[in-house]
C-alpha cells in the first residue's frame, strides 16, 4: 500500500491546489467534499478510496493522473514505515478538519481567507512523503503566518498534541 499512499497524498495535493485556484467557483465545494470523503474511507481501512479518488480526480482535471507518475521523488520515502503511515493518518484527520473551516469560509463569501487557509494546508500531503519531512518546520512556516494574520488560536490545541 505503500506506494499507493504516496499516490492518493500527491492527488490530494493536487486536487487542494486546483481548490486553491478556483476557490470562487461553485464546483470547489464537490472537490473538498471528495477529499474528506476519501480520506476518512482510506482511514477507515477501504484502501479502494485510493483508486476512487483517481477515477474522480480524472473528472476534476485529466491531467491530474499523468502528472502523479512525474511528480514521484527521489525526496520521496520509497516505504513508509508503520509510524509514517499513523503520522499520515493523524495529518489526513487534520486536513480534514481544515476543509470543514474552509468550507465555513467560502460559505460566508470569505475567499481571501479560504484562499490562504488552502494555501497553508495544500503542500502538506506531499511533504508527508518528503525523506526529510519536519512537522515543527511546516507549523512554523504555514501554519503560525496564518494564524498571525486570521485567527491566533486556529489549530493550536491540535499543534501541541501529539499530531507533532
Amino acid at each position: 500500500m505503500n506506494k499507493e499512499l504516496v499516490k492518493f497524498l500527491l492527488i490530494l495535493n493536487k486536487l487542494l491546489i486546483i481548490s486553491r485556484y478556483k476557490i470562487n467557483e461553485t464546483n470547489v465545494l464537490s472537490t473538498l467534499n471528495l477529499i474528506q470523503k476519501k480520506s476518512v474511507h482510506l482511514m477507515n481501512g477501504r484502501e479502494e478510496a485510493i483508486e476512487q479518488l483517481i477515477e474522480e480526480a480524472l473528472l476534476i482535471d485529466g491531467k491530474i493522473i499523468l502528472d502523479i507518475e512525474n511528480q514521484y521523488s527521489s525526496s520521496y520515502n520509497e516505504i513508509l514505515s508503520e509510524t509514517q503511515c499513523n503520522t499520515i493518518f493523524q495529518y489526513l484527520q487534520l486536513i480534514n478538519v481544515v476543509i470543514e473551516e474552509i468550507k465555513a469560509l467560502i460559505l460566508l463569501n470569505k475567499y481571501q481567507r479560504a484562499f490562504e487557509l488552502v494555501d497553508a494546508i495544500h503542500c502538506l500531503p506531499e511533504m508527508l512523503i518528503q525523506k526529510n519531512w519536519n512537522a515543527r518546520e511546516y507549523w512554523e512556516v504555514f501554519i503560525h503566518p496564518y494564524r498571525e494574520k486570521w485567527d491566533s488560536s486556529f489549530l493550536f490545541e491540535m499543534e501541541n498534541t501529539d499530531i507533532k
